[in-house]
């Protein structure tokens, strides 16, 4: 299917990228532990597409992307992988371009820039993307301005003449990214609404404590 896609998704004039990935822009990944001088320790793995980190702005410090062009990247043997900043840097200077790496099991082709898959109020961690051979989860189209439901309309059909009428889904990524945050926001309102009670009953507890001693019968303490 995704050859198919990505057929249709060239032969379109509206459609300027044709991309995909496993998990989400939401924040979903998978969690990998690996060994590193003797310890344990985790990165976040994304099963991405060609045309992924151009479809994003996502920039390279070293090295390349993903390329159909180069055989070597669907080599099991080579198993290429693009890794951020974060894990390149844990990997210390045995991290080489176009070295197979042991504690990762793969073959570093590129770093790119670090950028938040999580909200920003999350720490970036050590991330690793592998090329998606498969199954992939979410299709990714990056549309001409003005051009965007007309597309839309006529990807509708592609798809169920592609898929046999499968369910036609559809999200934008603003919508995407807002979701990721719909927890921070809960999260941010129950705070907001516990600091506006704390305040509350400060406040209430220091009017009783000055209506309470303005009701007491004046004492003065002489001391010789």
């Amino acid at each position: 299917m995704r050859d198919r896609l990505t057929s249709y998704a060239s032969s379109q004039p509206s459609i300027l990228l044709f991309s995909g990935m496993n998990g989400g822009l939401d924040g979903s990944y998978n969690t990998n532990g690996f060994r590193l001088h003797g310890e344990q320790q985790w990165l976040k793995q994304l099963t991405v597409d060609y045309n992924y980190f151009e479809m994003l702005g996502i920039k390279f410090v070293q090295g390349r992307p993903f390329s159909p062009a180069m055989a070597s990247d669907t080599s099991s043997t080579v198993r290429p992988s693009i890794v951020n900043e974060t894990l390149f840097e844990m990997l210390g200077k045995e991290a080489k371009l176009g070295v197979y790496n042991e504690a990762i099991r793969s073959t570093i082709i590129g770093v790119v820039k670090d950028y938040n898959f999580e909200t920003l109020s999350k720490k970036i961690e050590p991330e690793q993307h592998v090329l998606a051979k498969g199954y992939e989860g979410y299709f990714m189209f990056k549309v001409r301005g003005g051009e965007m439901q007309r597309t839309i309309t006529n990807l509708q059909e592609a798809w169920k003449q592609i898929t046999g009428n499968y369910p036609f889904e559809y999200t934008f990524l603003d919508q995407s990214i807002a979701k990721m945050y719909e927890a921070d926001k809960r999260w941010q309102r129950i705070v907001q609404a516990a600091c506006f009670f704390a305040i509350f009953f400060c406040l209430s507890w220091a009017l009783w404590l000055i209506r309470h001693q303005c009701h007491q019968p004046y004492q003065r303490d002489w001391h010789s």
